[in-house]
């Protein structure tokens, strides 16, 4: 099943600055999340992740109210993904001359094309909650070996990816 990650953190009197809301105070922030690698599922070819928390943050609010708003949020997110292999080359032979010259494993070239779904869900102590559902599809490549001092060596990464917007809403 793989190492499972386990972060937590605390904060006082945080300034944040967030896009659209421009910088804001957090009075004090605790949390802690739970993460997982990349999950083989069987030999489907699937990869699974997921990712688990809650914090507990007091801070200012716009909303008619006490002027401090002080929220319990569980946010939980969840990801599938697969790759299909367009092309793979060969590796060049793991010697200090070749396939390790500049690099400490020999690289292959490759073009897969990759999808993946992912869930978002957050739910908050006063009701609230807020889902998004994302699918994902890309192509990624490397081209050359990195063996030589230059124009040996070309990766890229390409991908559209489509966000749905409260698709998920469960009662709290």
């Amino acid at each position: 099943m793989g190492t499972q990650h386990a972060n937590g953190g605390i904060a006082y009197r945080d300034r944040l600055f967030n896009g659209s809301l421009g910088e804001q105070t957090v009075n004090s922030s605790v949390g802690a999340v739970l993460s997982s690698p990349a999950m083989a599922l069987g030999n489907t070819g699937l990869n699974l992740s997921y990712q688990v928390g809650t914090q507990f943050i007091t801070a200012d609010t716009d909303l008619l109210g006490p002027p401090e708003l002080t929220s319990l949020g569980t946010p939980a997110a969840a990801a599938l993904g697969r790759g299909f292999s367009l092309w793979q080359g060969k590796a060049l032979a793991a010697t200090a001359t070749e396939g390790l010259r500049y690099t400490p494993r020999p690289i292959v070239p490759c073009l897969p094309v990759v999808t993946g779904i992912t869930g978002v869900m957050n739910a908050y102590t006063n009701g609230d909650t807020q889902g998004t559902l994302t699918g994902t599809v890309g192509l990624r490549g490397q081209l050359g070996h990195f063996s030589r001092s230059f124009f040996d060596y070309t990766g890229f990464n390409i991908s559209y990816s489509q966000v749905g917007l409260g698709l998920i809403a469960l009662p709290v």
